[in-house]
């Protein structure tokens, strides 16, 4: 349960984040963002198409966002398959309230609205509001400030709505103390680990042959393309004019996709050579800049590597962009058995030793469930029996692997002195048996301080429980076609 807490509030934040921060993207995200573009539709929400670039362009600035915050996708606990399917439902969500608030009573003021595009970073020159620069960005996007002022405003109604809701959560004291007696519960343990011992000369030349042709599609070289590109840079083009830059991009962009066969007409425009890359795998296993999750779908997409047409400009960061297309195409190669052999040997070694590792120790698991003793079962199997006193939630150390630690407080407490026992893999394969034998409580006690962090952790909790709720309810009630 508690586990579920934590993973629930460390998302929310991670999400919250996004939230607070993808409305000064609005305007950097194009016209495409606004108007509907091109691209493949994957839903639509009461009438309303969203697009594949949408979901991309979206999904691109929760990235930049997430690496800013966390350092890194993995430290936000968000992989990019989940970034992409959130960035859809996100705007899917987005489409949702808009039509709830439009519908309803809610309302906000011009002053509110004019207070919320003067705060927005996009369009200040200097460290303050610049209406010329407002002006700009918007006839650059092909706005009308009445438009987008409408649009600021719907977002403001939205905002409104999701604090009405959110801060309707009611959390009582009995939540809170349970919640620290949980949090701070501490236990004891026996363990053993069972080795995944790998073998690969034990591997016949027969289990090799027979999973190479078992599997042959696995073994097989990434198709690859060569590409013709335009890296754009602010420090080479408009050194400390981000203004300047962001003029420079957009003509380069309108020109690649006016003359979509070729990028010479924008490499002019910018006075600079085109270049071209070495071979780009799609499987995204090039280093640097090949190897960019952003730059790898715009070379391998349709426009782009079945029509031959320029990408669309791909941003790449603050002050660097890039415009591609695809000079050559070297398709996907199936590998010979030589050029995998000691590859497949080693994995069917690896696996060997896993199953292996995890078969004994599931018959020790039932052995002990059954009432034998873990130091007998680890003399007869030349096991070492560990032992941790006092283990919370938050133990970290080299000693007891975190996976023993996590399936410690996942097993049930032992009943009339009898300890609780479960298994689970832990790094490198090996496999360890876990045995609860003591249980202590944590102090409820609380400080008023610490009360109110715990009543603040849960207040997060239940209003993203209650969010949930309501999009599910408002997905049920509209029409929504999800397309891809």
């Amino acid at each position: 349960m508690l586990e579920a807490i934590r993973s629930a509030v460390k998302g929310w934040v991670a999400w919250a984040v996004v939230i607070v921060i993808s409305l000064p993207f609005i305007v950097v995200g194009g016209y495409s963002y606004f108007a509907g573009d091109d691209g493949r539709v994957v839903a639509e929400v009461e009438g309303v198409e969203i697009t594949r670039e949408q979901v991309a362009e979206r999904a691109r600035q929760q990235q930049r966002q997430l690496e800013e915050f966390f350092g890194d996708l993995g430290a936000a606990g968000v992989d990019e398959s989940t970034l992409r399917r959130e960035a859809r439902d996100g705007l899917i969500e987005e489409a949702l309230l808009h039509v709830l608030v439009t519908d309803g009573n809610l309302r906000v003021g011009d002053r509110a609205v004019a207070q919320r595009i003067r705060q927005q970073d996009i369009f200040h020159q200097g460290g303050t509001f610049s209406m010329e620069r407002y002006q700009q960005l918007l006839s650059a996007n092909r706005l009308t400030p009445d438009q987008y002022e409408e649009m600021v405003r719907r977002d403001l109604l939205v905002e409104q709505f999701q604090r009405a809701v959110t801060g309707s959560a009611l959390v009582r004291d009995w939540d809170t103390a349970r919640l620290a007696a949980l949090d701070r519960q501490q236990r004891d343990i026996h363990y053993l680990v069972v080795s995944a011992d790998e073998a690969p000369d034990a591997v016949s030349d027969a289990a090799v042959q027979a999973h190479y042709e078992e599997n042959a599609e696995r073994y097989t070289a990434p198709r690859q393309v060569r590409l013709e590109y335009i890296e754009l840079h602010q420090d080479e083009l408009a050194p400390d004019d981000s203004t300047r830059f962001f003029e420079l991009t957009e003509d380069a962009a309108n020109v690649a996709y006016e003359d979509p066969d070729s990028l010479q007409s924008a490499a002019d425009l910018l006075g600079v050579e085109l270049s071209y890359s070495d071979w780009v795998p799609e499987d995204g296993s090039a280093e640097g800049l090949w190897g960019r999750p952003e730059v790898v779908e715009a070379a391998f997409s349709d426009d782009v590597l079945e029509f031959g047409y320029n990408s669309e400009l791909i941003e790449l960061g603050s002050g660097h962009a890039l415009l591609l297309r695809v000079d050559d195409v070297r398709e996907a190669e199936p590998l010979g058995l030589d050029e995998v052999a000691d590859e497949i040997r080693r994995e069917l070694a690896r696996e060997q030793g896993r199953l292996q590792a995890r078969n004994l120790g599931e018959l020790l698991e039932r052995e002990i469930a059954a009432g034998a003793e873990m130091a007998e079962l680890a003399e007869r199997e030349g096991l070492e029996v560990r032992s941790a006193e006092g283990l919370d939630r938050g133990t970290l150390s080299d000693a007891v692997p975190t996976q023993v630690v996590d399936r410690a407080f996942r097993l049930p407490r032992p009943v009339d002195g009898q300890p609780s026992v479960g298994g689970t893999s832990v790094q490198g394969g090996d496999y360890a048996v876990v045995q609860v034998v003591a249980v202590t409580d944590g102090d409820t006690d609380l400080g008023d301080e610490e009360r109110e962090h715990w009543r603040a952790d849960l207040r997060q909790v239940f209003s993203q429980s209650e969010w949930q709720a309501l999009m599910a309810g408002l997905r049920e009630e509209m029409d929504v076609k999800l397309r891809d």
